[in-house]
């Protein structure tokens, strides 16, 4: 017979021992004996518990994982029906955390997800369980609630304690969260298929505009399959290349000529025909193809703009957006060295999240870019968590006024002086401003009287095919410088 137990040695510390106890017989007294024999195990247990602990907990966090979440969900699930009662299923997903592993890299990633870990428990109820899925994925349970108002009020402490800034390494990032909650009985009976609604209810949270939470809801299926079929199409449309770049002219001021292009991707689908990028381009970035698409833009735009420079001077340029999930992609490094000699007829645009986070290899990228005669471009200036410290310290040849702000211009609002501080800015910077979004002739005069600058939008031209944008600048003329 064998005994696990734990025995107090003479030094007071505690180990695990195996006993074996034997009958020994003996016909002089005393008699009988009971032989022990005492095997230590202490380490045999210790790598038990590692074994339980790597397959049961998150190994960054010290959270449950899947399985073991998966094993109590179960157990409340079969407690929920003896006792006639809910049980709710939260999915969390951080809203802008691959910006955060791409810029700054995955150590800093790892610490926020450790901060945010602390933050997820303690906006949780003492009973509940948070388990982490992987990356920037979360689940909670939530069992005993009276109503879904308890868990709704649990899902809003989550949304506002993970909505303030996280500072790592000097940086304070502002992240937010996404939340789908599913409900057993009602919208699911076994553990697949709460995960499954509660995740279907996080992506529509997300795709609603992310920080917020949803409770599931059968319409969310349609929305779901559809963004299923996004990627399958944008997957399709990567291998017999249904995308397109069309060409959006900037005009000089007061000029009134061409002095380049924002280059804009397309997606021309053979049934529906052109996509709309506001439809297909978040998905591409949830999912991470918009890294083989944009690498796929660059290259082109690259190609275009040998030939825009080649026919109209090396004062023209072509404006191509990267995306901040695209600086974490080695293959950058490459594309530069492929293509220099496009550079002088290129500007790259990048918005605040990556001019802010002041990561040594986009930076750095950035200033190859520079070094090589192109031009780097601020996008949708002041729309972000600005800070014109960052302006001082790292060069920016371009700031691009973003259409919220021209959208108001010529009605006397607060946006007119914000787009003349704007103009104030890159005048002491010595960068060219381009003010996106002019529509109408009230907007174009109020810009008017602080040339030179630089404008885009439909009042001119709306994005066209290279072919068309041609005939556009040849009929147009090219400002000179």
């Amino acid at each position: 017979m064998a005994l696990e137990q734990r025995l107090q040695g003479r030094d007071g510390s505690l180990r695990w021992t195996r006993q074996y106890l034997s009958l020994a017989r003996h016909p002089q007294p005393p008699g009988d004996l009971v032989v022990v024999l005492l095997e230590n195990i202490e380490e045999a247990k210790a790598r038990e518990q590692t074994i339980f602990r790597q397959a049961n907990f998150d190994a960054l966090t010290g959270l449950p994982n899947r399985n073991l979440y998966r094993d109590r969900l179960e157990q409340a699930l079969l407690r929920a029906q003896r006792e006639s009662r809910a049980v709710y299923v939260l999915f969390l997903d951080l809203d802008g955390f691959k910006e955060v592993n791409d810029i700054h890299g995955h150590d800093l990633g790892d610490e926020v997800l450790i901060e945010a870990e602390g933050r997820i428990r303690r906006a949780m109820r003492t009973n509940d369980t948070v388990a982490r899925f992987g990356g920037d994925e979360f689940v909670a349970l939530i069992e005993g609630a009276e109503s879904p108002l308890v868990v709704e009020r649990v899902a809003d402490a989550l949304l506002s304690a993970l909505r303030q800034p996280f500072h790592a390494r000097g940086n304070a990032l502002r992240l937010s969260a996404s939340i789908g909650i599913a409900a057993y009985p009602s919208d699911g009976e076994t553990v697949d298929e709460l995960l499954r609604m509660a995740d279907t209810a996080m992506y529509s949270a997300k795709n609603g505009g992310r920080d917020r939470m949803r409770f599931y809801s059968p319409q969310m299926e349609s929305r779901a399959r559809h963004v299923a079929a996004l990627k399958a199409g944008l997957e399709r449309a990567l291998a017999q290349g249904e995308f397109e770049l069309h060409l959006q002219p900037v005009i000089a001021l007061p000029e009134e000529r061409v002095r380049g292009a924002e280059v804009l991707l397309r997606w021309r689908d053979p049934q529906r025909g052109f996509v709309s990028p506001a439809e297909f381009v978040p998905v591409a970035e949830a999912s991470g193809q918009i890294r083989r698409i944009g690498a796929w833009a660059l290259r082109e735009g690259a190609r275009l703009a040998t030939e825009a420079g080649r026919r109209w001077g090396t004062g023209f340029r072509l404006a191509i957006n990267v995306s901040a999930s695209q600086f974490g992609d080695p293959a950058l490094h490459d594309w530069l060295d492929e293509h220099r000699a496009a550079l002088p007829h290129l500007t790259i645009e990048v918005t605040e999240s990556v001019w802010m986070a002041d990561s040594p290899s986009s930076l750095g990228w950035l200033q190859r870019v520079r070094e090589g005669g192109g031009w780097v471009a601020l996008d949708d200036f002041g729309t972000g968590y600005s800070s014109l410290a960052y302006l001082l310290r790292t060069p920016v040849d371009e700031l691009k006024v973003d259409k919220r702000f021209t959208d108001h211009v010529g009605t006397g609002g607060p946006s007119e002086r914000i787009v003349t501080a704007v103009l104030e800015i890159a005048e002491a910077l010595h960068a060219r401003v381009v003010v996106e979004g002019v529509e109408t002739a009230t907007q174009l005069a109020f810009l008017r009287p602080h040339a030179p600058l630089d404008v885009q939008g439909f009042y001119y031209a709306r994005p066209m095919p290279w072919t068309e944008f041609v005939a556009y600048v040849e009929r147009t003329g090219v400002v000179d410088g």
